[in-house]
C-alpha cells in the first residue's frame, strides 16, 4: 500500500476490485439489526464516565451498558 491510513478510516470489506462480494448484504443485515434492537430495548450505560475511543473509532476498553 502506497500510503498509510489513520485510526479513524475504516475499511470492512476490502476497496477496489477485490471488494467482498457481499458487502452490500452485510450492511443491509447490520442496519436491520441495530434498527430492531434499538426499536425494541433501550440501553444505558453501566458508567458515567466517558467512552475513550481507540483504532479505527472502536471503544479503547469494552463498554458495559444495561439493557431494559
Amino acid at each position: 500500500m502506497e500510503r498509510t491510513y489513520s485510526p479513524f478510516e475504516f475499511l470492512p470489506f476490502g476497496g477496489g476490485n477485490r471488494r467482498c462480494i457481499g458487502a452490500a448484504f452485510a450492511l443491509y443485515e447490520m442496519k436491520l439489526i441495530l434498527g430492531t434492537l434499538l426499536r425494541r430495548y433501550s440501553f444505558e450505560l453501566m458508567s458515567k464516565k466517558p467512552v475513550r475511543v481507540g483504532l479505527q473509532g472502536m471503544p479503547g476498553s469494552p463498554v458495559r451498558v444495561i439493557v431494559r
